[in-house]
């Protein structure tokens, strides 16, 4: 197989070789020129993508998304999804527990963007915790009383032996965290004829301990963060993958190419309500495995004529 007859040209330093491109194919030299400005730039973002650093600085920039007009939308269904932190697959959202080798857990990120770095907008989850219409925002006052909890305690001073009552902050850390609810969007794009998806919101979801008796007494969510509102800060969260230590993508990548898994406990319904308050643990579960059945066979049957 014979190379095009300008590669020998660019592999010479010397700058005259690029002007023999006009002189040698004087017609064709601009579209040569550009062609080689696109693989050169792939270079550059192919070696952007994988530098080896355990710190390494993300552009910033979420990951492209077509938007679609409401006209194109065909059909659509809200999907609530719950993401367990102990499935393997969902353990980068979990690790690691304390910060380490530049990198945090999604709780953690959250919780920075909200208490410090201020990039975030946190929602109340209403006093069922079922409000997720992110109407109610939160200032950082009422973060810290979700996240934090003063707990009151007998104490004896060492110098003068008498007693009184303090207060201790106890935080909800990451390893409290032991999933994450997300909201989402499915549709039908008319325009290009695909089904499509869009997270709306995503929530931490904590275990509650009775600190009495130390006896589990369930989960709650804490707060809603909306997705599109802090697709900017996520996408300077770097995510670790698996198979390669270097490569890095960052949060935004993570969940728009859906490298998470999670089950359905709840789809749009006139009673507003989820599987759970209705159904059995078992039964639940079998519904939602049809409701996502429902979506993949719904995508299937557009090309059925």
């Amino acid at each position: 197989m014979s190379l095009p007859f300008f590669v020998p040209i660019l592999v010479l330093p010397d700058a005259r070789s690029w002007f023999m491109i006009f002189v040698i194919r004087p017609k064709q030299a601009p579209q040569i020129l550009l062609s080689l400005g696109l693989v050169i730039g792939m270079a550059f973002q192919v070696k952007a993508q994988f530098k080896p650093s355990p710190n390494n600085p993300l552009d910033g920039r979420p990951a492209p998304r077509q938007s679609v007009r409401p006209n194109d939308m065909l059909w659509m269904r809200t999907v609530w999804r719950r993401v367990d932190l102990r499935q393997k697959m969902n353990q980068t959202m979990y690790f690691p527990e304390d910060p380490s080798q530049g990198r945090k857990s999604l709780y953690q990120f959250m919780l920075d963007g909200l208490l410090q770095e201020q990039t975030l907008t946190a929602y109340s989850v209403g006093p069922l915790g079922m409000d997720d219409m992110f109407s109610t925002p939160l200032g950082k006052d009422e973060v810290l009383a979700v996240v934090r909890k003063l707990d009151t305690v007998l104490s004896i001073d060492p110098f003068t032996l008498e007693e009184g009552y303090v207060s201790i902050p106890t935080w909800i850390e990451s390893e409290d965290i032991v999933a994450f609810d997300i909201k989402e969007r499915w549709y039908i794009d008319a325009q290009h004829a695909t089904m499509k998806v869009g997270i709306v919101g995503i929530a931490p979801v904590a275990m509650v301990i009775d600190l009495e008796t130390g006896e589990y007494r369930g989960t709650k969510r804490l707060f809603w963060v909306n997705y599109d509102e802090a697709r900017s800060a996520m996408a300077t969260w770097p995510v670790f993958v698996r198979s390669n230590d270097l490569q890095y993508i960052s949060y935004d990548d993570f969940f728009v190419q859906r490298r998470f898994d999670g089950t359905i406990t709840k789809v749009s319904n006139v009673y507003d309500r989820a599987f759970v308050e209705y159904l059995g643990p078992e039964d639940a579960l079998y519904q939602a495995r049809q409701e996502h059945e429902k979506i993949r066979e719904l995508e299937l049957d557009m090309w059925n004529f």
